[in-house]
């Protein structure tokens, strides 16, 4: 199975976000993403094992942050997987500590 971790923005945002993509003039083959699949990518991990599953949600639980507000205020397109992202371009402090975290206690993890 494919795994990441990743915030979930609230109701209010998604249909902001939502608004937003909306009024992008994209070409012909672009599909809109659901607004309940919007998410912010933490990590990615990618394939797992069924046996790595409940190490990766202890890291996940585990983690803790202060609260933060997160401007998204640009775009990106990424060539693949072909999508276009709404980015923070200057993440709060709380965001990059939780970031830089999860990725040190993910560490040990990818490498076995």
């Amino acid at each position: 199975m494919r795994l990441f971790f990743a915030l979930w923005p609230d109701a209010l945002t998604r249909a902001r976000v939502a608004e937003a993509a909306a009024a992008l003039r994209l070409g012909g083959g672009a599909r809109p993403v659901p607004p309940e699949n919007y998410h912010l990518t933490l990590a990615f991990i990618g394939e797992v094992k069924q046996s790595q599953v409940a190490v990766l949600r202890q890291i996940g639980r585990a983690q803790r942050a202060p609260g933060c507000t997160i401007t998204l205020d640009a775009y990106e397109h990424w060539v693949e997987p072909q999508v276009l992202v709404a980015v923070a371009r200057e993440p709060p402090p709380a965001l990059v500590l939780l970031w830089t975290q999860l990725r040190e206690n993910l560490m040990p993890t990818m490498q076995s």
